[in-house]
């Protein structure tokens, strides 16, 4: 394995850990056309967000760092639903990407809509590992 395979693979592996509970046998997330929806149990603080986000980046730009994009900057894994934040509750959204909008709310829960439903099932499949 090369390098850059080995961060490809661990970037899958860290969004695939992040997205399930292990130990109750379920997934934080559920899938509904093209909307993948994350459940008010998946936590923004213990880092399941930023690695999940980090699988998004790299299926829209094939780029294993986020490091000085927008999406750093904007959804970094700080980010607090509980928080009167301005990001709760107004989508995020990009143009001409796979995953085209994003959006959080006061619940916990946090959307991503893909641009078909073909693709929010090839996220799902190959770093969620639905």
């Amino acid at each position: 394995m090369t390098f850059s395979d080995k961060a490809v693979q661990q970037i899958k592996d860290n969004a695939q850990e992040a997205a399930h509970n292990k130990y109750h046998n379920h997934c934080h997330y559920t899938i509904n056309k093209k909307v993948i929806q994350f459940k008010e149990s998946f936590t923004h603080y213990d880092g399941q967000h930023s690695h999940v986000l980090l699988a998004l980046w790299h299926f829209n730009t094939g780029l294993t760092s986020m490091g000085g994009s927008y999406w750093s900057r904007e959804l970094d894994k700080r980010y607090s639903y509980y928080s009167n934040d301005d990001r709760v509750g107004s989508p995020y959204e990009f143009e001409g990407q796979k995953a085209c909008k994003m959006r959080y709310f006061k619940s916990g829960r946090w959307d991503i809509t893909f641009a078909s439903a073909e693709l929010a099932d090839t996220f799902a499949r190959e770093y969620l590992g639905y």
